[in-house]
């Protein structure tokens, strides 16, 4: 029987570092007091406490905008590719609807994910169950973990746009920490 798993694919997720967890955990509370700042992540439908990137603004990310969707936690980032992505922020996805399914985490479960891309190669969510609305039309594709450490730089952008936009906003926001110390550590 040990031969049947000899050459399965065993995927292993390196785990966020304390200051990554820092990090998310300060951009995860700017994002719920103003989610208007981010059109571009959303409330995870896939976690309780995560963030969906439908597009990326920082310079190494850009690339993969309208290829990919992430799935940001306090303990592990991922992505799932459209079809027609390729590595490397490669490939061209259709504009339209695409309707995805995959596995993550634990793999037992299936999760269904129905994206629109639009003619701007922005991605918009439009249901996060669509088993029904997809009528058995789902592109199956794998979440792929991603080093943490790697996605800092996302991370660190969406803040850095938070305290710029902040200067044109006059509601006061408390920091869980000092935002260029949990910067700091981060790229430690």
């Amino acid at each position: 029987m040990k031969f049947l798993f000899f050459n399965a694919p065993v995927l292993f997720r390196k785990p966020a570092q304390p200051a990554h967890q820092q990090l998310f955990e300060t951009f995860f509370r700017i994002y719920h007091h103003h989610p208007q700042l981010f059109p571009w992540v959303l409330p995870s439908p896939l976690s309780k406490r995560g963030l969906l990137f439908t597009g990326f603004r920082s310079d190494t990310f850009r690339k993969y905008s309208g290829l990919e969707i992430g799935l940001l936690t306090g303990s592990y980032f991922g992505y799932v590719r459209l079809p027609g992505a390729l590595p490397g922020g490669e490939g061209f996805v259709n504009t339209g609807i695409h309707h995805l399914a995959f596995t993550y985490l634990q793999g037992y479960k299936k999760h269904f994910l129905t994206i629109r891309k639009s003619a701007d190669t922005h991605l918009h969510l439009i249901d996060s169950d669509s088993r029904k609305s997809a009528k058995g039309l789902h592109h199956f594709t794998s979440f792929n973990f991603y080093d943490y450490s790697l996605f800092v730089e996302e991370i660190c952008y969406c803040l850095h746009h938070y305290l710029t936009e902040k200067k044109k906003m006059n509601t006061p926001f408390q920091y869980p920490a000092d935002v260029e110390q949990v910067v700091r550590l981060a790229e430690e």
